[in-house]
């Protein structure tokens, strides 16, 4: 069972009340990754590195091979990977949106400003 959230936005019974949530290790989840989310993940340490303390990553039972990282804190947001359409799901109170490689876009740097929006100058 996942811990409560500091925000509520994010708690996965409120999105997704179907199917189990389960705690997994970061080394786990990075085990999981393909390397666009390692990538991502590692930008985002490299900006954030108040971030590693705040986030959980869980695996949802209905889409099992998708990676989800809850960052913990308020506002909160939640990162999933999807390694099959190689997409970066970014979700907040502040909004949320699909990060795939489509051309002549960086993902990763389509992502890491949807964070930076969601997280705001004071972070």
């Amino acid at each position: 069972m996942p811990p409560p959230f500091r925000d509520p936005y994010i708690e996965p019974a409120r999105w997704a009340p179907h199917g189990d949530w389960t705690p997994e290790g970061d080394r786990e989840a990075a085990d999981r990754m393909p390397d666009f989310a390692r990538d991502f993940f590692a930008r985002l340490r490299d900006e954030f590195p108040s971030l590693r303390d705040v986030v959980v990553f869980l695996r949802w039972s209905v889409q099992p091979d998708d990676v989800y990282a809850f960052f913990d804190r308020s506002p909160g947001f939640v990162v999933q990977i999807d390694p099959h359409l190689e997409y970066i799901i970014v979700f907040g109170a502040g909004g949320s949106g699909e990060h795939g490689d489509w051309g002549d876009n960086d993902r990763t740097r389509d992502a890491l400003d949807h964070v930076r929006s969601l997280l705001g100058p004071a972070t």
